[in-house]
């Protein structure tokens, strides 16, 4: 660490890798791979110090514990993503959030927003990058993190053409930092340090000079953005096709406000918070089909009639977003006529999107179709899995499918298959795990007689029988060493032979593999074949386990219920509150294998009962403790009041809307009003009463 505070960096690696040479103890040994670790990080060496990462990782895991294993999984997740690896730095971020969460480190918990900021940014997510930045440096951590953040909002700064004081100082012990803030200050024709090799070549291709070859995804994406920053479109278009990324586009005529403006109503979650557009002061005005009026925004608010009358004539700062919508912001009347129409427009699809997501929210859970080939699920998680198999499924890219056992991992493989242009030739599933290891060859390639005791005929293996569809190879870590071989050659070839043959046979196989443990740990101690693992992880898919992907629950336990009574013809259609609020509190250890038992189990022993009830569930879900949800804002709670008063009276008059009414003493007409606003549907109150 002397040498460290002294720039040293040569002799503080070269310490290091002694210490782990002479290292008496493994606890010994760690802690020497964590100082390697953090000195080749602080040299820039980073591709050196994710492989350094993956070592201690791995060492921490023999020693059966979690000892700096948080702040290991934090260096290669910011790692991966200033790389480009954007699914496996989600990937551990999840990891890092359940390792803190378990541990209550509220303060760590923080400090993974730079993860998150670092995600985004290498994804062109720059107003998402720069909330998680700016949570950063509002939170007490280290330098390195912090300068890090900085040099990040620093960089958005240029990107966006701001003309903002830099944040980033360049005073940090670590090179690659230090090289970045000096091409923010020579980009800014400010007095600066060294550049580094790529930055130096990055910043001369600013100035005229010619393209910088790129040797890495870290050297990719800082072109990306330099591109971004320079106006090159075409580069930014090539980089952002080869790595599948969008942008936040850069508008040479729009002003500061109006382009910060567009591109927070355009990433912030409706209804926007009143802070969200500061310092720019705004009101959001809507008026509903009885008249009245709601606001959000941070300008006081005005009568109806006040807003009434500028509804029909819009004056200085406001404009009509439509008929029922009014939106002020300060200096409006200053903004482009065509910036105008794009924030008025986007702030009313954004309350139009919001108004229809509470209807279908306050909908009963009823069975939907599946969202994609049998899958079922709505929540951002499975989306972004959804989105990821649209676009790999057309193209002939290496899928590995990563997940917890029960998480679906065949019907993801499954459903590539059929939105392939494969679709129609065969699909073949295989659970290597499930076959002994003297007959897995023999299953993958085939055999011929006599080749082994048993081989009485010729016969054809799966990769053969599956020529021109798709082979999927789950718990492909189980693979033996003898068969990897052969799978290698295959992959890279397209051609294999049969056991005990010495003819060579080829196929036009897609193989999509899977995996519920860590590749780069078997890589590491020599379980699975580098050179394979590098073939076969292409395009990373991340299944989320089931607890981290709660709003889904009830989704997939009504599908797998209506499945149960159709299959049946009788029993329960639904789940009681108690058992609807015991799924979303239990763990769910075993994903959605588990869950499907359950509700199997729980509809047989229902028998001839309306509901699913606790006393249907088995011991260790009926003992569980149930985790409330909070209550909510203050308008939530007279939603629900409402929601509830209105229901109670459509059951009493058995569905008759103008018996309800009377009973509410309100008009027919406002009642009719108040359930089309509350999602409230009337024909399964009848027969609910039945």
């Amino acid at each position: 660490y002397r040498t460290i505070a002294t720039r040293d960096l040569d002799s503080a690696v070269s310490a290091a890798r002694k210490a782990i040479d002479t290292a008496p103890a493994m606890h010994d040994r760690v802690d020497a791979t964590l100082d390697l670790l953090f000195a080749l990080f602080c040299s820039g060496e980073w591709g050196g110090a994710r492989a350094a990462a993956l070592d201690a990782l791995l060492l921490v895991d023999q020693t059966q514990g979690d000892r700096a294993a948080g702040g290991i999984l934090f260096m290669l997740a910011f790692l991966a993503a200033d790389d480009g690896q954007w699914t496996h730095a989600t990937h551990l971020l999840e990891r890092l959030r359940k390792f803190y969460g378990d541990m209550r480190d509220e303060k760590r918990l923080a400090e993974l927003e730079m993860i998150a900021a670092a995600i985004d940014f290498s994804r062109g997510r720059f107003s998402a990058a720069e909330r998680a930045a700016n949570a950063v440096l509002a939170t007490k951590t280290s330098d390195q993190i912090r300068e890090t953040a900085a040099l990040m909002l620093d960089e958005i700064d240029w990107i966006q053409r701001r003309d903002k004081p830099l944040r980033s100082i360049g005073k940090t012990a670590n090179v690659e930092l230090t090289s970045r803030h000096a091409l923010l200050r020579a980009r800014r024709r400010l007095a600066h340090g060294a550049l580094g090799p790529f930055a130096a070549q990055l910043f001369d291709w600013e100035n005229g000079g010619s393209l910088p070859e790129v040797g890495n995804g870290s050297e990719k994406l800082m072109l990306f953005r330099a591109a971004l920053g320079r106006g090159r479109n075409d580069v930014v278009e090539k980089i952002a096709s080869e790595l599948h990324i969008g942008h936040e586009a850069v508008s040479e005529d729009a002003s500061e406000s109006e382009l910060r403006i567009l591109c927070a109503a355009s990433a912030l979650a409706f209804p926007f918070a009143r802070n969200d557009f500061s310092p720019m002061r705004w009101r959001f005005a809507t008026r509903n089909r009885l008249g009245q009026w709601q606001e959000i925004g941070s300008v006081a608010s005005l009568s109806a009639a006040e807003l009434d009358a500028i509804l029909a004539s819009p004056t200085d700062d406001w404009i009509a977003c439509s008929d029922r919508e009014l939106l002020y912001i300060d200096d409006l009347s200053q903004w482009s006529a065509g910036a105008r129409e794009a924030v008025a427009s986007l702030f009313h699809v954004r309350a139009e999107h919001h108004r229809l997501r509470r209807l279908v929210d306050e909908d009963p859970i009823e069975a939907r179709s599946e969202s994609i080939e049998g899958i079922v699920g709505e929540s951002q998680a499975m989306r972004d899995v959804y989105e990821v198999i649209a676009r790999v499924a057309k193209r002939d890219v290496p899928v590995c499918i990563l997940g917890e056992s029960g998480t679906g991992k065949e019907l993801v493989a499954r459903a590539i298959h059929h939105q392939s242009s494969r679709r129609h030739k065969p699909y073949t599933p295989i659970n290597c795990a499930a076959l002994p290891e003297n007959l897995i060859e023999s299953e993958l390639f085939g055999h011929t007689r006599g080749a082994f005791t048993g081989a009485d005929r010729d016969r054809a293996g799966l990769i053969e029988t599956t020529d021109r569809g798709t082979l999927f190879l789950d718990e492909i870590g189980e693979m033996p060493l003898t068969a990897q071989a052969k799978l290698l050659r295959f992959l890279q070839e397209g051609e294999f032979r049969r056991v005990g043959e010495t003819v060579n046979r080829s196929a036009d196989v897609r193989v999509v593999t899977a995996t519920n443990r860590k590749l780069e740990a078997a890589v590491e101690q020599g379980r699975f074949r580098e050179d394979l693992y590098y073939r076969v992880r292409g395009v990373e898919i991340v299944l989320p386990p089931l607890r981290d992907r709660a709003n889904d629950i009830p989704l997939l336990a009504s599908h797998f219920l209506c499945a149960e009574q159709k299959k049946h013809r009788s029993g329960p259609a639904r789940l009681s509150a108690e058992v609807e609020a015991a799924f979303a509190s239990y763990h769910w250890p075993g994903n959605i294998r588990e869950l499907q038992n359950t509700i199997r189990a729980a509809h047989a022993l229902a028998g001839d009962a309306r509901e699913i009830d606790l006393e249907h569930l088995p011991e260790r879900l009926r003992g569980i403790k149930i985790v409330r949800t909070p209550l909510g804002s203050y308008q939530d709670a007279v939603a629900r009041f409402r929601r509830e008063l209105i229901e109670k009276s459509l059951l009493q008059a058995n569905g008759n809307q103008n018996q309800a009414a009377a009973m509410l003493k309100i008009s027919r007409q406002a009642l009719a009003y108040q359930i089309r606003e509350l999602g409230i549907l009337v024909k399964p109150l009848k027969q609910q009463r039945t």
